[in-house]
């Protein structure tokens, strides 16, 4: 069974599955079962119940980045083999308002970790598991709007790959930097499921970015989270399979 289920994110249509401004996965493959992120809350956990998958000890955790609505489900309870985190993972960071500014990092420190898995691993480079590849980018690029951000402002990213199916949280570091370092690291990419950062973008911008993932030859994309709708229109325009999954949604992994 190579599959991934939808546990938390902003959009449901299915009857008692809840939303939530977050992402978080359940993936299997390999005979594993992977945590990757846990959304804002507790929500993830209780979804899991509802749709009757058993994630409250999984193999692995990875978490993408060090925001709230990635890692607030930290504290639900869970409890891993093993857990991976990228480097910033408890730092400082932080959204401007109008007024001031508001803490987005996430709620728990790298202290924490003990009580979440039997061993954590900080990832600084493309690392080997025995459900897949996690890989490490850094920096903001001119694919994200670093001004929403209080300088200086420097991020770290993990990503995973199963088969040719590329996880990502938000795509801060950018897709194509992610991707670039997947081929660049020997990796064949087909798909990509997860979050793009593209719902405050431009029309212009969401088409150019839908244009350059075909030209990348990506097959199918599974866009949501900070993606907005816009980006799954555009894929399509392109004659990219893009499904825009609901909480609660399961598909195969290619």
């Amino acid at each position: 069974m190579n599959k991934f289920v939808v546990l938390s994110s902003n959009y449901t249509e299915i009857a008692g599955v809840g939303a939530e401004h977050g992402l978080s996965l359940a993936i299997f493959t390999n005979g594993k079962k992977i945590l990757f992120d846990t959304g804002q809350s507790d929500l993830f956990l209780k979804n899991s119940k509802i749709i009757g998958i058993d994630i409250q000890k999984p193999d692995a955790v990875v978490i993408s980045h060090n925001h709230y609505d990635h890692t607030g489900g930290l504290g639900s309870s869970i409890y891993a083999d093993v857990l991976y985190y990228p480097e910033d993972f408890g730092k400082d960071c932080f959204r401007k308002l109008k007024n001031g500014s508001k803490s987005i990092n996430s709620p728990f420190l790298k202290s924490f970790l003990d009580s979440v898995a039997k061993k954590h691993l900080c990832v600084k480079e493309i690392c080997d598991t025995d459900f897949g590849k996690i890989i490490t980018t850094s920096g903001v690029t001119e694919f994200y709007e670093d001004s929403e951000f209080v300088k200086p402002y420097f991020m770290n990213e993990l990503s995973l790959v199963v088969a040719k199916t590329l996880f990502v949280g938000c795509s801060h570091t950018g897709v194509f930097n992610i991707i670039e370092t997947a081929i660049s690291s020997g990796l064949k990419i087909d798909s990509v499921v997860g979050g793009f950062h593209t719902k405050s973008m431009s029309d212009e911008a969401i088409h150019s970015i839908a244009k350059k993932l075909k030209d990348y030859k990506i097959k199918k994309v599974y866009p949501f989270h900070c993606s907005g709708f816009a980006l799954n229109e555009k894929l399509k325009n392109t004659g990219i399979i893009s499904i825009y999954p609901s909480t609660g949604n399961s598909f195969d992994i290619c």
